[in-house]
């Protein structure tokens, strides 16, 4: 393992979680990170931008808000997905963000192995890792969701970038990203 020392206020990863109208997913989810976000090695931020939901989220993400130091944005509209992904992006302080889901759960010894790649490897901007369908009732894996092979594509390589992500059916949700990278080429809020 690769340990550095950060800042107190340095933030390394901004998990980045979107949620509408799925408050059983979502307090899955923050139940989970609760009790194991303890096993992450890295300085983090959890941003969670709830887009006009109509359920009991806003109760479910307020019941969480002290143990997990939720930084929270309820907004008054639906923004769409691209809307969404746009605002919560740009509120990430972190230098690398994971799009997660509130149906998803990570598995910090592999998101560990992950940011340390990226520590190592300062030109990469994304990184993408295996993930797989999980069985809760009989707590196992059923299957890799994909595997895809290991390949560095070159900075301005859209078009490789695109064939790699769609042959191999990586989908944004599921990698670690550069923030400023991002940040860089989304709209800002």
């Amino acid at each position: 393992k690769i340990y550095k020392i950060y800042m107190k206020n340095e933030v390394l990863l901004s998990i980045l979680i979107p949620t509408y109208n799925r408050a059983p997913y979502l307090n899955n989810l923050l139940n989970y990170l609760k009790e194991e976000i303890y096993n992450l090695d890295y300085t983090y931020e959890i941003v969670v931008s709830d887009n006009a939901s109509t359920d009991n989220s806003r109760e479910v993400i307020e019941s969480f808000q002290k143990d997990l130091s939720l930084d929270v944005y309820f907004q008054k509209k639906n923004l769409g997905f691209e809307g969404t992904f746009d605002f919560i992006l740009s509120r990430a302080r972190g230098k690398y963000f994971i799009y997660l889901a509130d149906d998803d759960l990570l598995d910090f010894e592999l998101l560990n192995i992950a940011i340390s790649q990226f520590e190592m490897n300062s030109n990469a901007v994304a990184l993408y890792t295996p993930w797989q369908i999980w069985d809760y009732e009989n707590d196992k894996s059923i299957c890799l969701f994909y595997n895809a092979p290991e390949i560095t594509i070159k900075k301005d390589s859209f078009y490789d970038l695109g064939d790699f992500i769609l042959k191999n059916k990586v989908f944004a949700e599921i990698g670690i990203f550069k923030t400023k990278a991002f940040q860089d080429i989304a709209p800002v809020f």
